[in-house]
């Protein structure tokens, strides 16, 4: 490992702040990169030099010693057996002598922990680089290349998708969702992640769905809410785009749709054929069947349906749910083959309003149920 000059800098000034000494650190050719007397920078250390010669501490009685070197302590910096530095106290022998083991052991903490870091980041990276580059050749193994394919999980495997909601603003954030997905027991399960502001992107193993689920918890704890959707299988590169692409629909279909938490894509019927309809064959379609409504009322018509549905059909429930009279449910159903030209305890009219309705949430997954009496008018006849 060779030690940056930022590293140097760092450990320094963490050192400095624990033992409030003068703190030198020399690098493998006994440059002094790294300094609480600026003074000092680039200058090469004699002592030092012997110190990495040696591999023992070196303590230095008088200033001048030896070149560019000062009374104090020195002692050699270890990563796998090898030195990889010095560092040293600049004061006077008895004043200093003490500090000698513990600032080895200090450095060298300090040193593994930064590799450490380091290894994590790269790995952090190289995941997000490979998902990258996978969705943008979408799985294709001619555009891919080799380092995909050697990169390739051995094991059918599956996307998840978890859509956030708000987006994530703070570093730090990302950083605890990161060290949390690196913890055991979920380091075993992700085989490789991406995470967003906006979203999370992992490959998990197949079947793994109910150790998926403890990581859910634990992200919800704290306090990050998200809508998590899982693709189908596969074990080649060709398979995982489609994996990506169904996981992030269903964390859609899940958050717009449904408003669970997690969404499997083979098992959210609709929600695997609806949301691939064109565009401009949805608004054709919304507009036929709620021509000339306005959003309020539209949202009005949408919580009917929605309650009817619910209820299978049963007018005194649905109507308890909203807390109307039942009459007055009555009424709205009126007003919604009056304002349509489809009556909802029909099987046809109703098939047709409940797809009209589920459409119209795919587009305006942020619409709220509005207050149902607001965007209907009242029913003159209306029994108390």
């Amino acid at each position: 490992m060779k030690l940056s000059i930022s590293l140097a800098q760092e450990i320094v000034r963490n050192i400095y702040d624990v033992l409030h000494q003068e703190i030198n650190f020399m690098d493998e050719a006994g440059i002094i990169i790294a300094s609480t007397d600026p003074s000092r920078l680039r200058q090469r250390h004699g002592g030092a030099l012997q110190v990495i010669q040696t591999k023992q501490p070196l303590t230095i009685p008088d200033d001048h010693l030896y070149e560019n070197a000062r009374k104090g302590i020195n002692v050699p910096v270890f990563f796998d057996d090898a030195v990889i530095g010095v560092i040293g106290i600049t004061g006077e022998r008895q004043d200093v002598i003490r500090y000698g083991q513990i600032l080895q052991k200090m450095t060298q903490i300090l040193v593994r922990d930064a590799y450490d870091r380091d290894i994590r980041h790269q790995k952090r990276n190289g995941d997000r680089l490979w998902i990258e580059a996978l969705l943008q050749t979408k799985g294709n193994t001619e555009d891919s290349g080799q380092v995909l394919i050697d990169d390739l999980p051995q094991t059918r495997c599956c996307f998840v998708y978890a859509m956030l909601q708000p987006h994530i603003q703070e570093e730090e954030t990302l950083e605890r969702l990161h060290r949390l997905m690196e913890t055991k027991p979920y380091d075993a399960l992700i085989l490789k992640k991406a995470l967003y502001p906006q979203a999370l992107i992992l490959l998990i193993p197949a079947g793994e769905t109910s150790l998926l689920a403890s990581l859910t918890s634990h992200i919800r704890e704290l306090g990050i809410p998200a809508c998590w959707g899982i693709g189908t299988a596969g074990s080649t590169l060709s398979s995982l785009y489609p994996s990506y692409l169904q996981a992030r629909q269903a964390a859609q279909w899940g958050r717009r749709i449904t408003k669970e938490e997690t969404t499997v894509y083979e098992q959210s019927k609709l929600g695997m054929l609806l949301p691939l309809l064109p565009q401009t064959a949805v608004q054709d379609f919304l507009q036929t069947v709620f021509s000339d409504l306005d959003e309020q009322q539209t949202e009005a018509i949408l919580t009917t349906i929605r309650l009817y549905e619910q209820t299978n059909g049963s007018l005194k429930q649905a109507a308890a749910l909203a807390h109307l009279h039942k009459n007055t449910f009555q009424y709205r159903l009126r007003q919604i083959q009056e304002r349509t030209g489809y009556d909802l305890r029909i099987a046809h009219d109703f098939a047709i309003l409940q797809m009209a309705a589920l459409l119209y949430r795919w587009q305006h997954p942020d619409a709220a149920d509005p207050d149902v009496p607001d965007a209907f008018s009242k029913d003159p006849a209306e029994s108390p």
